[in-house]
């Protein structure tokens, strides 16, 4: 639980929401996804909470979208054949190069890394700067394809099935060099709490969890 990559920070109010609203909200419905099992079986769901670096640190990851509405042509756009059209997208951006390629990367940021995956059906990445399934929606937010560093005073939260939110850990580094600790709550050390991890008693914290458990 070092680094967080990937999409990661959805501003999205969770409380009060319950795991399938949740599931929902968050698209975790795609292809292949982990968490259907979660909810089928009525498990808790996990988030890890923090704030950004900085305002800009987080930004949206619309570009496929906007390439789409700006750049390809209707003829390509009207194509029926989903995979025709997905191809034909992939191949206009590969045609270009040197100058050209710089500015449209200028105008769609991480375009070149995210067009494929937005693209892909089997991805849940829509590539349009909101997250969701059915009729749920959230904005979308990145820290980029690298990730940030969890910071020290991070939070761990389970979402209970029925919404109700619990507080179960939090995030201990004050040397940014050396390994972090996860501080469990009393709610977080009770038999099952964090499905079958077992934390390691500290004199004078209660409970820890290594960030590499």
């Amino acid at each position: 639980m070092e680094r967080i990559t990937g999409f990661v920070s959805r501003p999205v109010d969770l409380l009060g929401m319950s795991n399938r609203q949740t599931f929902d909200v968050l698209g975790l419905g795609y292809t292949k996804s982990p968490f259907r099992n979660d909810l089928l079986l009525g498990r808790a769901f996990y988030d890890i909470r923090f704030d950004a670096p900085t305002p800009s640190a987080v930004t949206v990851p619309d570009g496929p979208l906007r390439f789409m509405l700006a750049e390809v042509k209707d003829p390509t756009m009207n194509m029926t054949d989903p995979a025709a059209k997905a191809q034909a997208i992939k191949d206009q951006w590969a045609g270009y190069e040197g100058v050209e390629r710089k500015a449209m990367l200028a105008l769609y940021g991480d375009i070149g890394y995210d067009l494929g995956n937005a693209l892909d059906p089997k991805n849940p990445f829509r590539g349009s700067g909101l997250s969701g399934t059915q009729n749920g929606f959230s904005p979308e937010g990145t820290l980029g394809r690298d990730g940030v560093p969890v910071p020290n005073g991070a939070e761990l939260w389970r979402t209970l099935p029925n919404g109700e939110r619990e507080f179960m850990a939090v995030y201990e580094k004050p040397n940014p060099k050396a390994p972090g600790t996860w501080l469990l709550t009393d709610a977080a050390v009770q038999p099952g709490m964090l499905d079958g991890i077992a934390p390691r008693p500290t004199a004078g914290v209660g409970a820890t969890m290594r960030e590499n458990d």
